[in-house]
């Protein structure tokens, strides 16, 4: 409770204030899900409470969304999570300018929806025709933002770990040994959002987007941990009515300042690097979506740069005006680097998605899904497949 006395007393208070009640719109989601799964989902985010082999009922998420106007051209969104275990949070909150620097421009400032890829501002279930976010989102690597591993050795030795909760040997609580961390392995992308600033204006048919935020895209963060900040930039062309191409760039810095660099280094020396390109297609009965990424990470006691391919292809299709098929297809291919022998060996084990799901919309507001999802990874231990229901409501 002391989570949502703050929620409102630092953010919704103050602005509400300043607007007329009916110019606030309070609105929000609620999702449910039965999960069953072969072990622990502990590579993943979505999904990651179920226990092993255990058939379960799961809040998934409680959503509430604020929406209001502080003037004719200046707009707030804030939206809070709960996750029926852990403490309310704070997911979401910025300030939107609409006619930013004149010509309609956009500016968001605060806690903003990363513009990168076509994914993240349809993660959420009643845009998501499945339950699992794609791999690029969602699989959490063996690299961390509060150490690094102190060799390739190390970093290979990871590949088949189950416990993405175990600190590098190079890190600022006890250098040299490893530890229990409350953080977890780094995917390509966080699905969370970032806080900084975004930047949007439109010509003729083409989108840009400039943005900096703290830290990186696979580390984003409320207070910045590094000195060093994320860049991104997006460029979109709506080639038609029905189809969208995007372009996205990003480099920041992933790594903690308190992790100890070798001499004359800091966090700003190692980032990760990103580009990529996004896809989307709506026409009638059929939605397409498509990602292709090529990420890169520098990290310092490894002299190659930890190189990823990521890709993801999803098609929903309208049987009925209520009822729909989905089926999600991606991978990650994670680049070689030179064992000790000299003999090239991936840095993490490849692996892929496929999922599968069915979705009806009682009415508008309410949609339940039965998904089924398979991972295959050259790590025996991965077994982590699952089916299940989703029932999401909007009030």
């Amino acid at each position: 409770m002391l989570y949502i006395g703050l929620f409102i007393g630092l953010f919704i208070l103050p602005i509400t204030t300043h607007c007329k009640f009916k110019d606030v719109k309070l609105s929000g989601s609620v999702t449910v899900d039965l999960l069953d799964t072969e072990t622990h989902r502990s590579h993943y985010f979505s999904g990651s409470r179920n226990l092993d082999g255990v058939a379960s009922f799961d809040l998934s998420s409680l959503e509430i969304y604020l929406d209001g106007k502080l003037s004719g051209d200046t707009t707030f969104s804030a939206q809070m999570d709960w996750d029926g275990d852990s403490s309310p949070t704070l997911e979401l909150a910025y300030l939107r300018f609409q006619n930013a620097f004149g010509h309609g421009n956009i500016l968001d400032v605060g806690k903003i929806i990363n513009p990168v890829g076509n994914f993240i501002h349809r993660k959420h279930a009643q845009f998501n025709p499945l339950y699992g976010n794609p791999l690029i989102y969602d699989y959490r690597t063996n690299l961390r933002s509060d150490s690094y591993p102190t060799n390739v050795a190390e970093i290979l030795s990871l590949k088949n770990s189950n416990n993405r909760n175990i600190t590098h040997t190079r890190n600022n609580i006890n250098d040299g040994i490893s530890h229990t961390s409350n953080l977890d392995g780094m995917p390509l992308i966080s699905p969370d959002y970032p806080t900084g600033l975004t930047y949007y204006s439109r010509k003729d048919n083409i989108d840009y987007y400039l943005g900096i935020s703290n830290n990186s895209l696979s580390n984003p963060t409320n207070i910045a941990t590094s000195k060093h900040k994320n860049v991104f930039i997006k460029i979109a062309y709506a080639g038609s009515d029905h189809s969208r191409y995007g372009i996205n760039f990003s480099a920041g810095s992933y790594l903690d300042n308190r992790v100890p660099f070798p001499d004359g280094f800091s966090s700003g020396d190692y980032l990760q690097k990103m580009i990529g390109i996004d896809y989307s297609y709506k026409r009638e009965k059929l939605n397409l979506n498509a990602e292709f990424v090529f990420n890169n990470f520098e990290s310092p006691r490894i002299t190659e740069d930890l190189e990823t391919i990521g890709y993801y292809i999803e098609a929903q299709y309208f049987l009925k005006q209520k009822f729909y098929g989905a089926l999600r297809i991606g991978g990650l291919i994670f680049g070689d680097i030179s064992s000790i022998n000299g003999t090239p060996t991936s840095w993490e084990n490849d692996i892929d998605r496929s999922e599968f799901g069915l979705g009806y919309y009682f009415n508008e507001d309410i949609l339940t899904k039965f998904f089924v999802q398979n991972n295959n990874s050259d790590n025996t231990s991965l077994e982590d497949n699952l089916f299940g229901l989703q029932l999401n409501a909007i009030f």
